[in-house]
C-alpha cells in the first residue's frame, strides 16, 4: 500500500476524499469505533475502506481507472473475532457513464451457501444457490492503518 488518505466519506459524484482528516483523528475515530474513510493506493489500484463497525463492519470500495465502484465488498464480524466476506457486489459499466449496466451480487454464508444474483439495471434478477468454499472470506480485523487483510481484491 503506497499511500492512505483519511476523511469522513468518500463522494461518489465528484470522486474525492469528502472531508479530509488528520491521520490522528481518523485513529482516534477508529480506537473509539465511529465511522471514516481510508483511501489506499495500493497495486490494485485505488480502494476506499469504509470503516463502519456496526452489522457491516466495513466496506470495500475497488476502483476502476475512472474512479467507478467496480467491486464492493461488504465483511461482518463472526463470533471467533475475525471479518467474514458477506456480501461481493461486481459493477460493469458500458459506456462512460456512471451508472453500472448490470452486476452481479454474491451473498455468503459460513456454512459454504452461496446465492449468486445478476441482472441489467433495472431489469429482472436472476438469482442462483450453489455451495462453495469460503475459507478466503476470511480476514482479520484491520487494525488502524493496516488494511491489507480486507484489501484483497481476488479471493
Amino acid at each position: 500500500m503506497n499511500a492512505i488518505t483519511y476523511c469522513k466519506r468518500w463522494n461518489e459524484v465528484l470522486k474525492v476524499p469528502a472531508e479530509i482528516l488528520p491521520a490522528d483523528n481518523a485513529g482516534h475515530l477508529h480506537r473509539e469505533q465511529k465511522p471514516y474513510c481510508a483511501v489506499a493506493d495500493n497495486e490494485d489500484g485505488l480502494a476506499i475502506v469504509e470503516m463502519c463497525f456496526f452489522k457491516i463492519y466495513c466496506h470495500i470500495l475497488f476502483l476502476d481507472e475512472k474512479k467507478r465502484v467496480a467491486n464492493r465488498y461488504s465483511f461482518v464480524e463472526v463470533t471467533d473475532g475475525r471479518l467474514f466476506l458477506k456480501e461481493a457486489a461486481v459493477h460493469y459499466y458500458s459506456d462512460a457513464s456512471d451508472r453500472p449496466s448490470h452486476g452481479e451480487i454474491f451473498l455468503f454464508k459460513e456454512d459454504g451457501t452461496i446465492f449468486h444474483d445478476t441482472g441489467k439495471a433495472g431489469g429482472p434478477i436472476t438469482r442462483k444457490e450453489g455451495r462453495t468454499d469460503v475459507s478466503r472470506n476470511y480476514a482479520s480485523i484491520p487494525e488502524f492503518g493496516r488494511y491489507e487483510s480486507v484489501l484483497v481484491r481476488e479471493r
